[in-house]
């Protein structure tokens, strides 16, 4: 009988010990998928801000073109 019991315990605690190790390896799974998806949004993010400051750079060139071409204008007229 304490044999048959032993081996009962023996098999619950593997049982629960099992069940722990799945839940720890899917809390970690589920970690690494965040901390990758946090890392493709900033990647994502620092591309987008590239883009606006390579767009801002534009426009201010185009302004400065504008303004320099209506200079030049006036300079013609006169």
């Amino acid at each position: 009988i304490r044999k048959q019991e032993r081996r009962k315990r023996k098999e619950e605690e593997e049982k629960k010990d099992e069940e722990e190790k799945k839940e720890r390896k899917k809390k970690e799974t589920k970690k690494k998928k965040k901390k990758k998806k946090k890392k493709k949004k900033k990647k994502k993010k620092k591309k987008k801000k590239e883009n606006h400051q390579d767009n801002t750079s534009k426009k201010e060139r185009r302004r400065r073109r504008g303004i320099a071409e209506k200079k030049v204008n006036e300079l013609k007229k006169t």
